[in-house]
């Protein structure tokens, strides 16, 4: 997850272009202490990435927190889910790509803290 290799990357580019959808955690992995860590330029990267190529695609995307009420859930845990609004990234193509990667990872990263708020015990 530090360094994800060149082809899960492109895989994920494929997929969307192709009007799939990809799962990824943008901060890298699975954090167990409740706190919206950092997050991975990779997410915004792989969208931006299906605008240059394929500009008529519709990609959003959707935050999503999720919640367990122990850190290792195992068997009969209680997970609480929140699903944000979707970010448009059409809305981030006005800069160099460097830029609206930064821009689109930053507002993800907002809009995961204040899903994580609602889960707060």
């Amino acid at each position: 997850t530090d360094h994800p290799g060149m082809g899960s990357l492109v895989h994920s580019v494929e997929l969307l272009a192709a009007g799939e959808m990809v799962a990824i955690f943008p901060e890298g992995g699975i954090c167990r202490d409740r706190v919206v860590h950092p997050l991975k330029p990779g997410v915004a990267r792989i969208a931006l990435e299906v605008k240059t190529i394929k500009p008529d695609a519709d990609i959003k995307i959707l935050p999503v927190s999720i919640s367990y009420n122990q850190p290792y859930p195992g068997w009969g845990s209680e997970a609480t889910v929140n699903i944000g609004q979707g970010i448009n990234v059409l809305d981030y193509q006005q800069n160099s790509l460097k830029r609206e990667t930064v821009r689109l990872t930053k507002t993800l990263s907002d809009r995961l803290k204040l899903l994580h708020e609602d889960q707060s015990p």
